[in-house]
Formats: structure tokens, C-alpha cells, sequence
């Protein structure tokens, strides 16, 4: 019993090598001792799409820097790093005039939001600030950050509003960005370590910005003894890049926020009036606010759920007497009367395809009109 343990054990552990040795080969690694994972990592957005900034937490890095952003998997675990990017020289994601149009840029249009906003899964060219510049002829700068609060699109209106003198602004609503606002801490990325944010908490009727400037910190992910580990063979990333993908990057989708990383603050409250700021700048700086409500995908065989903290803010924004775009009306009924054609507008799950982009493009520039 013992020798055929002993076999066995053999056995496996030549199957073992074997195919750590083929996996090399393949893979022109023959003699690598590197972290596979930490070395994927680099490339991900928690490293290459974003820098550290003291007053928003983060920003894109700056002069027109090509990023590399989506891990996708093929069979035998090669990585291709097929979706990136354009930054600016001053930190906007690139809205690339593919149509060669003659842009009016004296009266340039300021997008303002997160992943939405910049276009998450998708190209410089189709997300919707680049789809919007196409139908209305105006510059427009995609100032969209994967990740960010309202708040923190709100700090940035108000950094560049003299620089860029702004004739429209849109701020992209949704529930992600609201909730954001009651958060002290954010991971960076889904791959990310946690990093600290500036935040706003009521003073009276007010707001009072906290934890500015914002504390620098270490962005290098702690992968702990297992991953550190098993990342340096290429069987064991094969084996756990494709069946345990979240496990194996430190993904953290739906990942509830300790309480000590919560403000204790209403993020509907804080938004209403971070809208009312909005509000009162747009009269100093005679600029255009225009207000989006933007949704993730719902499954559209199922019952079509309204977003209460999305609607509250929209609320607050028709209150103010700020130009306003619900999307929610035309999606529900899209969903319900037909179901395919929804899909066409988002990655199942996630952020709105080229396509569904430029939906909202359209819906902007009628209302821009």
C-alpha cells in the first residue's frame, strides 16, 4: 500500500513538473522566478491607470500616456491586455475626433462622473464623452475616473473651472458614485489595496471637506503566503486564472465597506448638496450644469428595479432647477418591450458597450439642442 502511495505520489509530481516545464516553454519563461499575479497586477489599473493625487485621492496619470486596462484570458492562460486608453497632458481621457470634424473649442463641454463616465469597458473612442463630441461639434474633455464619488468629481469641477472655463458641464449620476460619498476609503481598483479619499460631512447646511490632503500610501496589493507562493508557477496560475479568478487577482466584487471606512453621513444628503454648490458655481462661472442619471445593466427578463438613491439626487437636481436627464424611463421600457436590444446596450452586468454609448451620446445631444 505504502509503494503504491509512494508511486502515486511520483507520479503526480512528474505530471507536475512536466507541465510546469511545457507551460514555460510555451510561454518563452523557461527559467522565470517572477510573481505571475504581482506582474499581472502591475499592468492593471490599479497601477498603470491611475495616480496617486493629494487632493482627489487619485487621478489618471498625465501626457498622453497609453494604458493597458482589461485582463482577458485564452485558453493556456495567456495573457492579452486587449482594452486601453489615452490620457491627456492634463489628466482627461482622450476623446479622439475620428470623424475629423471642425470642433468648436470656445465653447467646450466638461464630463464629469466615474467609471461611467470615462467609459469602462470600452475604447477612447466609444465612450460617450467621444460619441457626444462627434454629434454636437463641441470640444468636450472626459474628466470620468473609475471609482469616483460625486464628491470627488465636485473637487474636480472646481479645480479646473478657471483653467478650462467650461460652457457645459454634465455630471453623470449613479447609484455607485452616490453611495461613494459616505466612504473614507476606497479600494483604488478592484484589484487594489484600500487608500484613503477626501470626503465631505454636513455643517449645517454646508459641507466641509475632511481628510485633505489626502495621506500618500503604498498601492503594492498584499497577495499573503498561498499566492505568494503558488504565483510563481505557471501551472498554478493556469489552474486558478481559470477557475478562481477572483480569488487568485483579489477581486472584490460586492465587497461590504468596514464600518470604520463609513462616514456615518446620508450620501443622498451630501450629493443634494454638492448639486447645490454645483448650482451656485454655474452662476459665478456662467457655465451650463446638465445632470445625467445613469444605470448599470439589469437582467431585462426579470422585474425591472427602479434605484431609489439615484432617483433622490435626480430629485434634488429638478429642485434646483439644473437641467436634467433621466435614463431610467427609456431603459425600463427598452428592457420590457424588448429585451435583446437592451442587451445590445450593456456588457451583461456591468458598463454600457460602444453601443449603448452612443444611446446616451444621443439623448445628450437632443437635450443639449
Amino acid at each position: 500500500m505504502k509503494r503504491r502511495l509512494l508511486v502515486l505520489g511520483i507520479g503526480v509530481l512528474g505530471s507536475f513538473l512536466l507541465g510546469e516545464i511545457a507551460l514555460r516553454l510555451i510561454r518563452h519563461e523557461l527559467f522565470s522566478h517572477s510573481n505571475l499575479i504581482l506582474r499581472d497586477l502591475k499592468k492593471s489599473p490599479t497601477n498603470r491607470s491611475s495616480r496617486q493625487d493629494p487632493e482627489l485621492g487619485w487621478i489618471l496619470p498625465w501626457g498622453g500616456k497609453k494604458i493597458d486596462r482589461n485582463l482577458v484570458h485564452h485558453p493556456w492562460g495567456i495573457k492579452d491586455y486587449r482594452l486601453s486608453f489615452t490620457s491627456t497632458e492634463r489628466g482627461f481621457r482622450s476623446t479622439p475626433n475620428v470623424w475629423n470634424n471642425l470642433l468648436d473649442e470656445t465653447k467646450p463641454i466638461l464630463t464629469l462622473g466615474d467609471s461611467f463616465t470615462f467609459g469602462g469597458e470600452v475604447n477612447d473612442e466609444e465612450s460617450w464623452p467621444t460619441h457626444l463630441q462627434a454629434l454636437v461639434k463641441n470640444k468636450v474633455m472626459n474628466g470620468g475616473v473609475s471609482l469616483y464619488g460625486l464628491d470627488q468629481s465636485f473637487i474636480r469641477l472646481q479645480r479646473y473651472l478657471e483653467k478650462h472655463k467650461p460652457h457645459t458641464v454634465i455630471l453623470s449620476v449613479i447609484r455607485e458614485n452616490i453611495a461613494r460619498t459616505s466612504q473614507k476609503k476606497r479600494r483604488a481598483s478592484i484589484t487594489g489595496v484600500w487608500v484613503d479619499r477626501p470626503y465631505f460631512v454636513k455643517n449645517g447646511q454646508s459641507l466641509e471637506l475632511i481628510n485633505t490632503p489626502v495621506p500618500q500610501q503604498e498601492m503594492q496589493p498584499s497577495l499573503g503566503p498561498i499566492r505568494t507562493l503558488l504565483g510563481r508557477s505557471h501551472l498554478f496560475d493556469l489552474i486558478f486564472s481559470q477557475l478562481a479568478f477572483n480569488y487568485w487577482y483579489g477581486i472584490h466584487w460586492g465587497e461590504k465597506l468596514p464600518e470604520a471606512y463609513l462616514t456615518g453621513e446620508d450620501p443622498s444628503e451630501i450629493s443634494c448638496l454638492i448639486l447645490k454648490e454645483i448650482a451656485a458655481l454655474s452662476k459665478k462661472h456662467s457655465f451650463k450644469p446638465v445632470v445625467l442619471g445613469q444605470y448599470y445593466w439589469q437582467n431585462p427578463l426579470g422585474k425591472f428595479k427602479t434605484e431609489p438613491l439615484t432617483q433622490r439626487v435626480l430629485q434634488c437636481a429638478q429642485e434646483l432647477n439644473l437641467v436634467t436627464l433621466d435614463l431610467e424611463p427609456e431603459l425600463k421600457a427598452l428592457a420590457e418591450s424588448s429585451p435583446d436590444e437592451y442587451n445590445t446596450l450593456y456588457f451583461p452586468g456591468a458598463h454600457m458597450t460602444n453601443r449603448g454609448n452612443a444611446w446616451v451620446a444621443q439623448k445628450l445631444a437632443q437635450v443639449l439642442k
